[in-house]
């Protein structure tokens, strides 16, 4: 279990980290590699989703899969200056 806090709060996520970050990790956002498509599936599972995106776009976290998004998908939505409630 993986606890996150960010500025707006806290989550816990029950999945297996080792799911969550992925090995290859994609370089585009909506580009995702095999193993982030298969913690994408676990995220669009979670009854926590919402919150858990806003905590994770809230914080510094480089690398796997979080709030379902990318690394690569966190990094576009703070680059285009959106909130992340928006379809990623």
């Amino acid at each position: 279990m993986t606890r996150m806090s960010g500025g707006s709060g806290a989550v816990v996520c029950a999945a297996d980290p080792e799911r969550m970050f992925p090995v290859a990790e994609s370089g585009k956002a909506g580009r995702p590699t095999d193993g982030e498509r298969l913690a994408l599936r676990v995220c669009g599972r979670c009854p926590l989703l919402a919150d858990c995106r806003s905590v994770v776009l809230g914080m510094e976290l480089p690398y796997g899969v979080a709030g379902g998004l990318t690394a690569a998908d966190r990094r576009a939505v703070r680059a285009e200056g959106r909130t992340g409630t928006e379809a990623a």
